[in-house]
């Protein structure tokens, strides 16, 4: 039986041009795809940065409604026996803030070796200085609260704006201690040299909590115009 010719289409390589195509489109893909990836990884960290400052704040209140309606001290008085003492540093004979809320938030009150994974509210995932450096503390304080020089530093209830009275903000510094801020130490007002700064680690945002847990975005405008500091300040 006679069987026609068939008409198999013979097998054609890939041209040079065609595999450069495909591994372009291929790289640009997979860039998309690393960027959006990366995209929501930041967005994660900065909502759980933002959780992490609510935390603190609820730590803050159930504090001061454990102790008399008093913020923890920045610095532990001597003279005050209803404070607890801190036998590893005579000069300040009590736990620092961080310390006082530490049982609040179920996190080793011996701050100073809280590492990236057991800090717990007061590490943010965004801090990379603090990721690999101890004490994970991302967060810089407002030091005019909890000091004793008036009521108005020392209870939650003489805030009369706790809304407007910024506690803590994502700070950090070089030589990896803790971070604050008054007045003379602000870093956008000059004055006296600190090395405290502010971190703008979410996307060119600093997040703070103010006393009543209310939490904001900052960009660098809104902290370094003139009259930045005296509206977040207490009051």
């Amino acid at each position: 039986m006679h069987h026609p010719p068939s008409h198999r289409i013979p097998d054609r390589a890939f041209t040079v041009s065609e595999l450069l195509v495909t591994l372009v489109v291929g790289v640009i893909l997979f860039s998309l795809v690393l960027a959006s990836l990366n995209g929501l990884r930041r967005e994660g960290e900065g909502s759980r940065c933002l959780a992490n400052l609510r935390q603190l704040a609820t730590a803050l209140g159930l504090y001061a409604a454990d102790h008399g309606g008093a913020y923890p001290h920045n610095r532990f008085n001597k003279s005050d026996p209803n404070r607890p003492g801190d036998p590893n540093d005579s000069d300040r004979p009590g736990p620092y803030w961080q310390a006082a809320l530490a049982p609040y938030l179920s996190v080793n009150p011996n701050f100073n070796k809280l590492t990236a994974k057991t800090a717990g509210a007061f590490y943010c995932p965004a801090d990379r200085l603090r990721e690999e450096n101890l004490p994970a503390m991302s967060y810089g304080f407002n030091h005019e609260i909890g000091l004793d020089e008036t009521p108005l530093h020392r209870l939650l209830s003489a805030a009369t704006r706790p809304g407007h009275s910024l506690w803590l903000l994502d700070m950090t510094r070089e030589n990896g201690s803790f971070c604050n801020f008054t007045k003379k130490t602000w870093p956008f007002m000059g004055g006296e040299k600190s090395d405290n700064r502010v971190d703008f680690r979410h996307g060119n945002k600093a997040h703070g909590v103010f006393l009543d847990g209310s939490v904001r975005r900052f960009t660098e405008t809104d902290l370094s115009h003139a009259d930045a500091y005296d509206n977040l300040r207490l009051r």
